[in-house]
């Protein structure tokens, strides 16, 4: 049912924009490093630590700045599931249980994997189970997506309430600051934003945040407590559990980790 042409762990160190392609494959990517964006079909995207990226045959891609990702590339040879799911699914950004289908992925690449190195009917079987299961869900999720139109309707406003956090994220900022720069009311800024970005305004001003203290964390020799008062963040606490939840490490480490990378 289905020819896997890639499956693994994508390091991108390209710090501009990486050259126009057009994808062969059906293609998900999740990402796991903080903002940057992504071009398709004339489009953009931005991406953070969470998304999961989906696109079609055809599409003409280029990312903007350096990235990490799990992704799958694969063919499709049933023309009804095509048809039924695959078809009806649109380029774009969801946000579902991050965590599972993390699990899902790291699972899904042994599997194939292992019928790499191992050839078997009955793994064969097991990978195309897994890899249906992971399309379903995404099939499910792209059900409660706000329609084309009306996020086209409002991206105008969420553009500027994205720049007035990226602008004004130092600060001690909320849903009602945000709306009122979108000229929306703060329970639609909510759900348009989440729609529109695929993720939620904290979340966005949370990775603005954490994109700034990595940038500070390697280039100047501030205290981790000054990083966090100067990121905006209430306490060095939770500058600590947000920094780890998304970057997999604490900023102690992150430190380390880079700075010997640069030298």
């Amino acid at each position: 049912m289905f020819f896997i042409t890639f499956s693994g762990y994508y390091l991108s160190r390209h710090r501009e924009k990486i050259p126009q392609r057009t994808s062969h494959n059906y293609e998900i990517e999740l990402c796991t490093t903080p903002n940057f964006q992504s071009v398709v079909d004339g489009e953009l995207y931005n991406r953070a630590v969470g998304n999961i990226f989906f696109t079609k045959p055809g599409a003409k891609r280029q990312t903007i700045g350096e990235f990490e990702c799990y992704c799958l590339h694969f063919q499709c040879h049933d023309e009804d599931f095509c048809r039924k799911y695959l078809d009806q699914l649109p380029t774009q950004i969801f946000n579902i249980d991050t965590y599972k289908y993390t699990q899902c992925l790291k699972e899904f690449v042994f599997i194939h994997h292992r019928q790499l190195n191992e050839p078997s009917e009955e793994t064969k079987l097991l990978r195309d189970a897994k890899l249906t299961t992971l399309l379903l869900e995404l099939y499910d999720a792209s059900r409660t997506q706000i329609s084309s139109g009306e996020s086209s309707k409002y991206a105008t406003n969420i553009a500027v309430a994205c720049q007035y956090i990226n602008d004004h994220f130092k600060e001690s900022i909320g849903i009602d600051e945000i709306a009122k720069a979108a000229m929306l009311s703060p329970s639609f800024t909510y759900v348009i934003f989440k729609k529109v970005t695929g993720m939620t305004p904290h979340d966005f001003l949370t990775n603005a945040r954490i994109h700034y203290a990595c940038e500070q964390l390697i280039y100047t020799s501030d205290s981790v407590a000054e990083i966090s008062l100067n990121c905006g963040f209430s306490n060095t606490n939770y500058l600590n559990y947000a920094f780890s939840k998304q970057i997999g490490m604490t900023p102690g480490q992150y430190r380390r980790n880079y700075r010997r990378k640069l030298e």
